[in-house]
């Protein structure tokens, strides 16, 4: 149980609230602002993962947020490879 508790307060860390409605929250990969960050903090090569560990949430709202804030048509921070994989996971652990 300890193990769940330390992994669900961390990750809960990172999840941060947005200005938009279609993907109202996001997952940073770091605690502090850093300034090879994009929007929200967020970094792409990191987003699999997070869509991995949101795929033991029994709630899927922060895995659909995320999942559009990296596939919204015309975004310039699509990322589609490894992340694939994450969302895939996430969605079937649901």
């Amino acid at each position: 149980m300890g193990r769940y508790l330390f992994r669900w307060r961390t990750y809960r860390s990172h999840i941060h609230p947005t200005d938009n409605d279609s993907y109202p929250l996001v997952v940073t990969e770091f605690s502090p602002n850093v300034g090879w960050a994009g929007k929200y903090n967020t970094i792409n090569c990191a987003a699999g993962h997070h869509l991995v560990e949101a795929g033991w949430l029994r709630n899927t709202t922060l895995a659909t947020s995320y999942s559009r804030w990296w596939t919204q048509p015309g975004s310039r921070h699509n990322y589609y490879y490894w992340y694939e994989d994450g969302l895939s996971e996430a969605i079937s652990s649901s």
